[in-house]
């Protein structure tokens, strides 16, 4: 049988409609997989803040206002060995400590972040604190990653809080009487409430040095 021209437009335009049909349910699907994903990284966010929230009292308030060890031995990126109490000269202080073992991804947000506020911020006193498997291992990590900060690395020792060697890295400032304040713990899926602790330590510190 031989089908003639309306016939076959009829045939054509349902052949459109079944096409832009599939289309339209897929582009639908994709949508609402990208907003489940969307979620998902949602309730990320809210299980590390409430991990963090849960670590409040028993690391955070453990170390607040805590003595540090002033006689902490440590060594520089040229190997030589120092102490704590050289370092900060009886002044304020923001300092990053992490361990090698923490999340790099994590230490490399806090200190991207303090290089980018260095400008508005240039008399702020900042300085990390790291350890490490070996004093060489130091000097040759450091040197290779060119840290932005002046790092120092512990010598077998600690400065005495409780929240060091946990696993995470921490910040905080140190007083002239050598002891732990404005305790912080950075996590690099919240970078924005890095940069307003940032923001507001730095600028305390600025303050303190005019």
């Amino acid at each position: 049988m031989k089908l003639n021209s309306p016939i076959l437009l009829i045939i054509f335009m349902i052949c459109l409609l079944s096409i832009f049909l599939a289309y339209s349910i897929t582009n639908k699907n994709r949508s609402t997989d990208n907003l489940g994903k969307q979620k998902s990284v949602q309730e990320i966010i809210r299980d590390i803040k409430a991990t963090n929230w849960d670590n409040y009292v028993p690391l955070i308030i453990e170390d607040d206002y805590k003595k540090i060890d002033t006689n902490a031995a440590l060594i520089d990126t040229n190997g030589r060995s120092v102490r704590l109490s050289e370092l900060t000269n009886g002044k304020y202080h923001l300092v990053v400590r992490y361990s090698f073992t923490d999340c790099n991804a994590c230490v490399d947000t806090v200190i991207n972040i303090i290089n980018e506020l260095k400008s508005r911020f240039s008399s702020a006193p900042v300085l990390a604190i790291t350890d490490s498997n070996s004093d060489r291992d130091f000097i040759v990590r450091s040197k290779s990653q060119q840290t932005p900060l002046k790092v120092y690395s512990l010598i077998n020792s600690s400065l005495g809080l409780y929240m060091e060697n946990k696993n995470f890295p921490f910040v905080f400032v140190i007083t002239p009487e050598y002891r732990a304040t404005k305790i912080f713990m950075p996590t690099k899926e919240i970078s924005m409430q890095i940069r307003e602790y940032m923001v507001t330590t730095l600028k305390f510190l600025t303050d303190q040095t005019r």
